[in-house]
């Protein structure tokens, strides 16, 4: 994880400001009540009014609240990355793994030649569309 954060400047937390409050409206006066069939609060409205008045006045204070979002953030990235690569390798390449050894197939060439001078495959053709020697 990223333990180093970087000086943010007036602007990057304004901006934060404004996209914190204007997602706070949407979930929380928007999609909440929509889905739940329940009345639109008003104390969003508030503390977005409160966070677009300290974004335009003082961005500076908003600084620990991005830290600590950004902190979140990161630990949320940690472990979705670990589920997430997790139910790849678990759900896809073991299966796939288990089908190909049930098979007798094998994605790569395995076993040691001892006669080989190298292990090395030559090109057999040398078509132009797919020799990378000079792209361009």
């Amino acid at each position: 994880m990223t333990e180093h954060t970087p000086q943010l400047t007036d602007r990057e937390l304004r901006w934060f400001g404004a996209i914190l409050a204007v997602a706070l409206v949407v979930v929380f006066c928007l999609l909440l009540p929509l889905l739940y069939s329940r009345e639109i609060p008003w104390w969003p409205v508030g503390i977005a009014a409160l966070l677009v008045l300290l974004a335009a006045t003082w961005p500076r204070s908003l600084a620990p609240m991005h830290r600590g979002w950004m902190r979140v953030g990161n630990v949320l990235g940690w472990i979705n990355t670990r589920l997430l690569l997790g139910a790849v390798f678990f759900l896809l390449v073991v299966p796939l793994g288990a089908l190909m050894r049930l098979l007798g197939r094998h994605g790569i060439a395995r076993g040691r030649d001892a006669s080989a001078a190298s292990y090395r495959v030559p090109v057999t053709s040398k078509d132009p569309a797919k020799d990378l020697t000079r792209p361009f």
